[in-house]
């Protein structure tokens, strides 16, 4: 099984933080893990292992990191993974049934922890889905052990099984990908700086941009909401589902509803904020 750490749980005024398995931070090293402002600039410098979520309240944000490339925005957009997607087919090298260690053919360079707070998908003697916690660096056969957050039930088959390998969603983080083409994770609660770190809202309500002025749905009190192209968008009530151009809201990934009490099918300009209750992760 995984190693554990302890880590204390302090909540003042209602907030906390909570960081993930996957970070070495234990004993004094916690005690200096403040409270963040959320709304600070994007850092320079790392504060918090990436992942890290902080609750205040009825919200949630987590920290990450924004890509090198990504479009400068400010607050009030919805933020997208770079995370890359990585097919390893008959990738199997070793695993004992009972071990939370599996060693794959990477089949090149990969970097330590590169994959930690990620996630492996497995198909063959073991059909499951773990979160990676640690990766270490391939050696001369291009081989790497990862390590998981649980067991595997049957060994790994020697150059037989599947996998598949994706990276923690929020250590490369941007607005808008071309076509949507990366999930949505959260949303700006301040000005996107590339390369920088910072937090990301989640859950809870949020002031979000209008998709290009664009608003579909009648005047009423609740709808629900779609990011698009790094906007948010009302669920439309129109017989075709269009939510704009070609794209349906069903190819539009949810990511939670208007306030009570807004209507936002007719926006006073194309830069209003309208308030939101995210449903991204809570």
């Amino acid at each position: 099984m995984a190693t554990s750490v302890k880590q204390s749980l302090v909540k003042v005024d209602g907030k906390h933080i909570e960081l993930p398995p996957w970070s070495s931070l234990s004993g004094s090293d916690l005690d200096n893990l403040a409270f963040p402002d959320v709304y600070e600039a994007a850092s320079a410098y790392q504060q918090y292992p990436l992942g890290t979520v902080y609750r205040d309240g009825g919200r949630t944000f987590v920290y990450g990191k924004w890509s090198a490339t990504t479009t400068i925005k400010t607050a009030g957009y919805a933020v997208c993974t770079v995370a890359t997607y990585k097919d390893l087919a008959n990738a199997g090298i070793s695993g004992a049934a009972g071990s939370n260690q599996v060693v794959l053919n990477y089949g090149g360079a990969c970097a330590v922890n590169k994959y930690a707070g990620g996630y492996m998908g497995m198909k063959g003697a073991n059909y499951r889905s773990f979160r990676i916690l640690s990766n270490t660096v391939q050696d001369a056969s291009n081989y790497v052990t990862f390590t998981l957050d649980g067991t595997i039930i049957n060994a790994i088959t020697t150059a037989s099984d599947d996998f598949v390998l994706m990276e923690n969603p929020y250590a490369e983080m941007r607005w808008y990908i071309t076509l949507d083409t990366r999930p949505y994770i959260g949303a700006t609660v301040n000005t996107i700086v590339a390369s920088r770190y910072t937090w990301i809202q989640t859950w809870g309500v949020h002031m979000m941009m209008s998709a290009f002025g664009t608003w579909e749905g009648a005047t009423g009190f609740q709808f629900g909401i779609a990011a698009y192209h790094g906007s948010v968008n009302a669920l439309p009530t129109s017989t075709s589902g269009i939510v704009a151009n070609t794209d349906v809201y069903g190819a539009c990934q949810p990511i939670g509803v208007f306030a009570a009490g807004c209507d936002p099918s007719t926006p006073a300009d194309v830069s209003i904020a309208y308030p939101v209750y995210l449903m991204v992760r809570p």
